[in-house]
């Protein structure tokens, strides 16, 4: 295996010897001009990627680092690696993780990226020229930690901590930690094997990570690196150089360390466990924090890098840690350091207290004993959350974090020749271990189901939950969640009937076997409850999103991603269901949320704001739903392309505000295109063509063309009774535009039949007294004064007026 080159992107770093020497064919010289970019200098290279020190000459001057693909490796794989890297790096904003800056490709069409120049030692050449104190130390490491977790909330795992890969800045005189070099050295074959099999650096590996153990790489093996940096920062100097010069690879640091303890001693005794004389030295809790964060097992490590960093605080706050186990003793010795000054001031007051108040004092540590435990319970239910989909070492970073909402606006061209690579891959590498095969499958599909392949994402979720089933049995947890993903691409497929009886009894069965706030459950919850309102469905809908909306909010967190899109289902079953103003206080929540975790435009996002489009149609604000859908349709072509599905849903949006406010000529064009491109891309019994095809039936209606409209309104109604019968709200729709269809082209009895049925549908949903019901009551009530039946007319106005 070939040992990566660390990329050094700081100031400090000197050229490297004899780079002239070594230079690859295809490298820049120095002056050389990449876009606004000039080249100064190489800086390092890694298993994928370059780096240069260059200079922006426009529209501001300064400094970046300038990383492009090494043109030796290039081909459509690593280019699609560092496409999916560079595309994950450009959504963290955080100030412990470098920036990017912008990113674009050479005239040769190699891609590259910028990042902030960061002018700062590495972690370890700040702490031996500075020589922090023990608690600055402990903050270093706190901020660097919060910065892995943003990358884990993103999805991207780093897989490289330590401290070359962590710069220390000088920032208004405080120093600040800077995370960079993600995913350098990953994913690329080299001499028949894979760079990304063994990623990382060798004392800084989690044992997974290693292969010591068996499991997939995860966020928790970036804890396992917080880990070994905490064990660098507070042992002394030249500590880890002398278990390097022992023989100590990365993978077995924690085995050696567990080895050289009593037998039955586990990391709650962490007073032991580090039997090198030199370790001594470290404060007996952060030991015990070593020995947790470095465990060999995964599932007892800290859940999450917010976890770690928390530890961190509680220890630079003299709290009680959760590592250290929780005896009367030690939460009363927090409890007094904590309130030490105090105490020191008025001994002999607390003294009294102590001895007068005893029984209150016992109950007081008992139940912050008890708050521990459920801080701990807690942290394993966040641990669930927070895991990376990171399922092969040989898939790299590259489908490590994905969720179909994140894919979306990723380049789908480099997305499928990277699934169809690593789907090629799994079948020959994996062929033997049908567990790890079975989670690649999974993950695979779900890749394939985020930028719309949905046959492919049907078949590999298919394989996958056959293989978990026949391996891990139908209740495992990874079969659950296969599952959930499966019936997503059926429903999106357009067979929601197919779906819905499926994910009751998925919802039912993870209930029985994992509880009912298991998080597996509540994500089973809103799978059914948006099944049922895709066949119309509003109440089970309505009763299942909140279930799932406010369970994951106490779970996780009001601003858990998942939280927010139950969330904001829950406002579009709201909103269609007539309880406009039930809806708008949700939509703005996770909007904000959105906008919080993910920015501007991000597709989570935009959907938001589309929905609040939709909501100002349904309220009658068309000019307001034009003015939402105008702006963020250049935004919806630049991401997703002219033809993408979410571009011609926001086109159909688009036409129905332009027509109801009696632009019908400019409307034309959007419905066209929505319908052609829906046609095109689903089929004539989909249910997106069908509502698209019904609503251009509308726009030929406001156009003079009502025959034309009766072909098309009657075909909807025909075909969407055969596919979607039990979708209430969407036959009602299709009736409704052919009676008033029918009633443009004379024939009115015809009409009433029509419109008769669609009164009946949204009344029997949504109540009479729903506007949309009484939009039916209106037609109707025109048609009867056509048919000269006076008496019947005024009867429907009163009904249009809520009578």
């Amino acid at each position: 295996m070939q040992t990566p080159v660390d990329a050094t992107w700081r100031s400090t770093a000197p050229p490297a010897p004899g780079a002239d020497a070594d230079a690859e064919a295809g490298e820049f010289a120095p002056g050389s001009r990449v876009g606004r970019y000039v080249i100064q200098r190489l800086l390092g290279r890694g298993g994928m990627g370059v780096v240069y020190l260059a200079d922006q000459v426009e529209p501001v001057r300064r400094p970046v680092a300038l990383k492009l693909v090494r043109p030796t490796f290039a081909d459509h794989l690593a280019e699609a690696y560092f496409e999916v890297e560079r595309q994950a790096l450009a959504r963290m904003d955080h100030p412990g993780i470098a920036k990017v800056l912008e990113a674009g490709t050479t005239p040769d069409g190699l891609p590259f990226f910028a990042m902030e120049w960061i002018d700062g030692p590495t972690l370890d050449a700040y702490v031996a020229a500075a020589r922090p104190t023990l608690a600055q130390r402990l903050e270093l490491l706190r901020q660097i930690a919060l910065g892995a977790h943003h990358a884990h909330q993103r999805g991207v795992v780093h897989r490289d901590l330590k401290p070359a890969n962590v710069l220390v800045p000088q920032i208004d005189g405080r120093a600040v930690p800077k995370i960079i070099d993600f995913g350098i050295a990953i994913g690329i074959e080299q001499d028949g094997r894979r760079a990304g099999d063994y990623a990382g650096t060798s004392l800084y590996m989690s044992p997974e990570q290693s292969g010591l153990t068996d499991g997939n790489v995860d966020v928790r093996s970036d804890v396992y690196s917080l880990g070994v940096l905490l064990l660098e920062l507070l042992a002394p100097a030249g500590t880890l150089d002398a278990l390097r010069e022992r023989g100590v690879a990365a993978s077995r640091l924690s085995q050696i360390l567990r080895t050289e303890r009593p037998p039955a001693a586990t990391h709650r005794d962490a007073t032991e466990w580090l039997s090198l004389p030199a370790l001594q030295s470290i404060p007996r809790e952060l030991r015990h924090v070593i020995a947790r964060a470095t465990d060999l097992q995964r599932d007892t490590r800290y859940g999450s890098a917010q976890a770690f960093a928390d530890e961190l605080a509680n220890y630079l706050a003299e709290r009680p840690l959760t590592a250290v186990p929780a005896t009367r003793t030690y939460l009363l010795g927090k409890f007094v350091r904590r309130h030490r000054l105090p105490i020191a001031a008025g001994a002999a007051v607390v003294a009294a207290l102590l001895i007068g108040l005893g029984a209150a004092v016992y109950a007081l540590l008992q139940a912050q004993t008890e708050r521990t435990r459920a801080e701990q319970a807690a942290e394993r239910a966040t641990r669930e959350a927070a895991r990376s989909r990171s399922m092969a070492d040989f898939l790299g970073t590259v489908l490590g974090g994905i969720e179909p909402e994140q894919a979306r606006g990723l380049d789908t061209t480099l997305l499928r020749r990277v699934l169809d690579e690593a789907a090629g891959r799994a079948q020959r590498d994996l062929a033997g271990d049908e567990e790890q095969l079975a989670e690649v499958e999974a993950t695979i599909g779900r890749a394939y189901r985020s930028i719309m392949q949905l046959d492919q994402a049907e078949t590999f979720l298919t394989r996958a939950l056959d293989r978990q089933r026949a391996r891990l049995g139908p209740d495992a947890a990874a079969t659950l969640s296969t599952e959930r993903y499966l019936l997503w691409t059926v429903s999106e497929h357009g067979r929601e009937n197919e779906a819905l009886p499926r994910a009751r009894e998925l919802h039912a069965r993870a209930s029985r076997v994992l509880g009912a706030t298991a998080r597996e459950t509540l994500l089973a919850a809103l799978a059914a409850g948006w099944f049922e309102y895709l066949v119309g469905n509003m109440k089970p809908a309505e009763t299942l999103l909140r279930e799932a909306a406010d369970g994951l909010a106490a779970t996780a967190g009001p601003e858990d991603a998942k939280a927010l899109d139950a969330l904001g289902r829950l406002g579009i079953v709201l909103a269609d269901s007539g309880q406009y103003d039930a809806a708008r206080p949700l939509y703005d929540r996770v909007l904000a949320g959105y906008d919080k975790l993910f920015g501007a435009e991000d597709p989570r996002t935009l959907g938001v704001r589309n929905s609040l489009g939709i909501l100002a149609m349904q309220q009658r604000r068309y000019a307001d739903g034009e003015a939402e859908f105008r702006a963020m349709m250049p935004i919806y072509e630049r991401l997703y392309g002219h033809d993408h599905p979410q571009t011609l849903a926001l086109a159909l949006n688009m036409s129905g505000a332009l027509r109801q406010q009696g632009k019908v000529a400019e409307s034309g064009p959007y419905y066209r295109r929505a319908y052609e491109g829906f046609l095109a891309l689903n089929g004539p019994d989909h249910l997106r063509t069908l509502i698209a095809q019904n609503n251009l039936a509308n726009y030929l209606i406001d156009a003079g063309q009502p025959r034309e409209a009766v072909a098309l309104a009657q075909s909807a109604v025909e075909r969407g009774g055969r596919a979607y019968a039990s979708n209430r709200i969407v036959l009602a729709e299709f009736h409704f535009t052919a009676g008033k269809a029918l009633f443009a082209a004379g024939r009115h009895n015809d009409a009433e039949a029509e419109l008769r049925q669609a009164w009946d549908l949204r009344a029997a949903d949504m109540g009479a007294e729903a506007e949309d019901t009484r939009d039916v009551a209106r037609k109707l009530a025109e048609l009867k004064r056509a048919q000269k039946q006076e008496t019947a007319a005024r009867e429907w106005e009163a009904k249009a007026k809520g009578g």
